[in-house]
């Protein structure tokens, strides 16, 4: 089983071979035509374990590029594959989770104007930043840069170092509505990353 077949065939290429664009695509089609047996495969499975597998989003996964990391689809194979998601973990006890920040939760206002955050986003340069901060807590904020490989990477802290969260995307779209949602004091927006916590680098 293969995640990314895109990738795969990238890394199977040898160095300084170029291949033809039918030599490359005659490559991605050898492991796209595996994925109903995989799929197929893992459905079997799901069945054996007493769990409810989604056949079409496997299929989907099985064939989608990896944005940017292929970990992200490793969890959601994981997911179509019926297995229980994990509770998030700023979720309180009883698993609800009320989808908003801290009390009193405010960003300045030049960023609350209509379009200032995504206009922001799409007029960076590479190896630049945007950072929206809290006006009632120094240690909430959000922040992107715009890596010079073109990846963004996204980061929160949540009012202490020690929660401080990274994650990348190659998605300017995502990172508008992350951004968004955060200035807005929501935290769903979250549920569409798979985060890293960095709070080491800064208490240690």
């Amino acid at each position: 089983m293969t995640l990314d077949p895109q990738a795969v065939v990238n890394y199977e290429i040898p160095a300084g071979a170029n291949p033809t664009s039918a030599e490359f695509e005659g490559m991605l089609d050898w492991y796209r035509a595996k994925v109903p047996t995989v799929a197929y495969a893992i459905i079997q499975w799901s069945v054996a374990a007493d769990l409810e597998a989604d056949a079409d989003r496997l299929a989907e996964v099985l064939t989608r590029r990896a944005d940017p990391f292929v970990e992200d689809l490793f969890f959601e194979l994981l997911e179509a594959a019926g297995l229980p998601a994990v509770r998030p973990e700023d979720a309180d006890e009883s698993g609800a989770d009320d989808g908003l920040a801290h009390p009193r939760h405010k960003v300045a206002d030049r960023w609350l104007g209509s379009g200032q955050l995504e206009r922001a986003v799409l007029n960076m340069s590479r190896d630049s930043h945007v950072v929206v901060e809290c006006q009632v807590d120094v240690d909430c904020y959000a922040q992107v840069w715009l890596r010079p490989d073109g990846t963004y990477q996204l980061e929160y802290r949540d009012r202490s170092a020690s929660e401080h969260y990274q994650t990348r995307t190659v998605s300017s779209e995502k990172v508008i509505a992350a951004l968004t949602g955060w200035a807005a004091g929501e935290t769903t927006w979250r549920e569409q990353f798979q985060w890293t916590n960095i709070g080491s680098w800064f208490t240690s």
